[in-house]
């Protein structure tokens, strides 16, 4: 550990290739690693020779802290190439890595050779924390190419990677070469936090292309991924090359929260190109998406270059709130990209925005697929400077249950200068603005400057709290207006109910039921008389089974009629008889006796009939039934 007392040497192991010979490893196996003060592990070649490798396995921690005493040399693990030799790679695997203080882990190519890859595995967590005393150097890993070499590949696999006060992971490129990749996987957690000690560089994961070639990609995947404080993941590129892609996969959550102390510097998510290429796209993809305090999510580029597209898939809800920010830019008259959202639910309030944008050239589309949308001072827009043959500018919301608009929100697709107002279309059951409460109110608008104004078609089973109108007023407004141009269209669609969708036609031709009776079996009474239903004498059943039975009715024998007045005089004792019970038999016939009662009897009766005084049907045999 350490260095001379002149500071021109450090301490030290090293394995160094000066001519065309291949460098040799350096492997070492210890509990515990420890690189302070601006001692070095160096494993690197100086000619035409691929460099070694370095290879470290720590049971317990590998620690890296610090500088020299007068600052030139950080402590560090070196893996590099200083001529047409390809660079070595560094493999770590411990349960803690540690770099503090300005300390660093660098596989890297100065000349024109490939450089080394980065490889840790620790089953515990990897740190990386601060900068220098004077904040110009921070920690971090990297795989970093200066020549025309490609850059190498940086790989971390860990439950925890923590990266805070100004510490940085990098793979980037500064010249010809393309620059390598950078892979996080997570188990736990991610958490990036603040910015360097004198607030001019972010914490952070980092990919970054400043020459020729194309900027490497990042893809993070955890189960959260936390940036704050002005911390940040970046893709970027700023020449000729294009920028690399920004992918990241959480399984339950990001969150993009603050703003660097001073309030400059956002923290978040970035695509960038800030030169004649192409930026690359951010693609997010997770349950939750959070962005709040100033926080952003953004592809833009910063010349003329083509931005790429932000890509948000969220399962569950995407919120963006107190000036949180989804933008894909244009600044410098380029194209902007396109912005895709996604998700179940999402709300955009107190200041929050999402935004497609290109002022001086041709801003991009903004699309959102969601079941409900709430914006509660909050703003969708799109603005464009020029209007090409293949539009762009518009704003498509789609699939909505619910629109809700409260509190001066606005959904704005405009045009500056001689642009066309690019269109807006919203298909949602129902739309409800709420009254305002300030002196703009919640507005829909496609509207131009010298150009024409743009279409607004909204598709709804209810439209509340807000109408067409020629121009702006302090209420609720849709409008398609152009100061000195045609004024756009509006069209609105509200679907109706079919009420006969899903019903049987009758038929229109009535059946005549009489002649559905079977005329075959018919009483053949001579003298054709009707048949007839006869009631005589009383008696019998009562005309309700709540009404109590009559004196007068008809009951069976040994029935007894109660007296209003109980009797309570005892049962006359009885003596049992001795002989068996009759037999029960079924009744075979039936009398009439001298009190005109019907008695059944044991044996069929013999009676002789008076007349006969029903005719029997008479059913004849019909070939033509």
């Amino acid at each position: 550990m350490g260095s001379s007392t002149d500071g021109q040497f450090v301490s030290g192991l090293f394995v160094q290739t000066d001519g065309t010979g291949n460098g040799g490893n350096v492997q070492i196996t210890t509990p515990e690693l420890l690189v302070t003060d601006g001692a070095t592990v160096n494993v690197s070649t100086f000619g035409e020779g691929k460099g070694g490798n370095l290879i470290v396995n720590a049971s317990k921690v590998v620690q890296l802290m610090g500088t020299s005493a007068n600052g030139p040399f950080a402590s560090s693990l070196v893996a590099a190439t200083l001529d047409t030799g390809d660079g070595g790679n560094i493999q770590i695997t411990t349960p803690q890595l540690l770099v503090t203080d300005g300390a660093v882990v660098n596989a890297s190519t100065i000349g024109d050779g490939n450089g080394g890859s980065l490889m840790i595995n620790a089953s515990e967590a990897v740190q990386l924390i601060g900068t220098t005393a004077d904040g110009q150097f921070a920690s971090g890993l990297g795989a970093v190419t200066l020549g025309k070499g490609k850059g190498g590949n940086v790989e971390i696999t860990t439950p925890l990677l923590l990266v805070t006060d100004g510490a940085t992971v990098n793979v980037s490129t500064e010249g010809e070469g393309t620059g390598g990749r950078l892979f996080v996987n997570a188990s736990k957690v991610v958490q990036l936090i603040g910015t360097t000690a004198n607030g001019q560089g972010s914490s952070g994961l980092f990919a970054q292309t400043k020459g020729k070639g194309d900027g490497g990609n990042v893809e993070i995947t955890t189960p959260l991924l936390l940036v704050t404080d002005g911390a940040a993941v970046n893709v970027s590129t700023d020449s000729e090359g294009k920028g690399g892609r920004l992918l990241v996969n959480a399984s339950e959550a990001v969150q993009l929260i603050g703003t660097s102390a001073d309030g400059e510097v956002p923290s978040g998510l970035f695509a960038q190109t800030d030169g004649p290429g192409d930026g690359g796209n951010l693609e997010i993809t997770t349950p939750l998406l959070l962005v709040t305090d100033g926080a952003a999510a953004s592809a833009s580029t910063f010349k003329e270059g083509k931005g790429g597209n932000l890509i948000v898939n969220a399962s569950k809800s995407v919120q963006l709130s107190r000036t949180g920010e989804l933008s894909v830019d244009a600044t410098a008259g380029g194209i902007a990209g396109d912005l895709f959202v996604n998700t179940n639910k999402m709300s955009v309030t107190d200041g929050a925005q999402v935004t497609v944008s290109s002022p001086q050239g041709q801003a991009g589309n903004l699309n959102i697929t969601a079941n409900s949308l709430t914006l509660n001072r909050g703003t969708l827009s799109a603005v464009t400077g020029t209007s090409s043959p293949e539009g762009g500018a518009n704003i498509t919301l789609s699939g909505l249950e619910l629109l809700r608009m409260d509190n001066e929100s606005l959904i704005s697709a405009s045009a500056l200068d001689n642009a066309n107002g690019g269109n807006v279309t919203i298909n949602s059951t129902l739309i409800v603005a709420t009254p305002p409460t300030g002196p703009e109110g919640s507005d829909i608008i496609a509207n131009a400057e010298q150009g024409n104004g743009g279409r607004v078609n909204v598709t709804t089973q209810g439209l509340f709290g807000i109408q067409f109108r020629p121009q702006r007023t302090p209420k609720n407004d849709i409008t398609v207006s152009s100061t000195f141009g045609l004024s756009g269209t509006f069209a609105l669609n509200t679907p109706g109910v079919d009420p006969s969708r899903g019903l049987a036609e009758l038929p229109t031709n009535v059946v005549d039921a009489s002649q559905q009776i079977d005329q075959r079996c018919t009483a053949s009474n001579k003298e054709r008389k009707s048949n007839s239903f006869t009631i005589t004498g009383r008696g019998g059943i009562s005309s309700s089974p709540n009404d109590t039975l009559q004196g007068e009715s008809v009951i069976t024998p040994n029935w007894i009629t109660l007296n209003s007045q109980e009797n309570n005089t005892p049962p006359a004792p009885t003596t049992p008889r001795s002989s068996a019970p009759k037999q029960l038999v079924e009744a075979q016939g039936w009398s009439i006796n001298e009190q005109g009662q019907v008695v059944l009897t044991a044996s069929s009766s013999n009676v002789t009939p008076h007349d006969t005084w029903q005719t029997p049907a008479h059913c004849p045999t019909d070939a033509k039934q």
